[in-house]
């Protein structure tokens, strides 16, 4: 066993398997990974792998609920917030969508990258329009504009 709790082989086979593509085998590995992981960055690192394989393989509910688990652990990680939020964007989960969003939105750089920032804010601002929340969808359909 490695110091985070989970045995090294597991995360050999994981590794192979991720190497070689093979994302419907990875997912039982992942899943097992993300669960018995005692160190919070391991598990949330094993968490965001298993939400790309899931959405690889077209299993988009694993997908989400993994990168949930994964936001839920960085609740100030700009990066995972956006990813997040951007997918309950997608499935029209707008409500649960928009906290995400502004999550990212106060975590992110000083400096963004521009079209980040643009994309992010529409994002919040699609986001806010749908919750019926038009000042602030305002605000940063604006921004994002400009």
């Amino acid at each position: 066993r490695e110091a985070g709790g989970t045995p090294k082989p597991a995360r050999s086979l994981a590794a192979l398997l991720e190497a070689v593509g093979r994302d419907e085998e990875l997912l039982p590995v992942l899943d097992v990974l993300a669960r018995r992981e005692l160190d919070r960055k391991a598990r949330f690192t094993f968490l965001r792998r298993l939400s790309r394989a899931a959405a690889a393989a077209g299993d988009e509910e694993r997908a989400l609920d993994a990168l949930a688990r994964a936001a839920a652990l960085e609740p100030q990680g700009p990066e995972v917030q956006r990813e997040h939020g951007s997918a309950l964007c997608v499935r029209g989960r707008f409500a649960e969508a928009l906290p995400a969003l502004l999550r990212a939105y106060g975590g992110r750089s000083p400096t963004p990258n521009p079209a980040d920032e643009i994309e992010l804010r529409s994002l919040i601002g699609r986001a806010a329009l749908r919750v019926g929340r038009r000042d602030q969808a305002r605000i940063h359909l604006e921004a994002a504009l400009r």
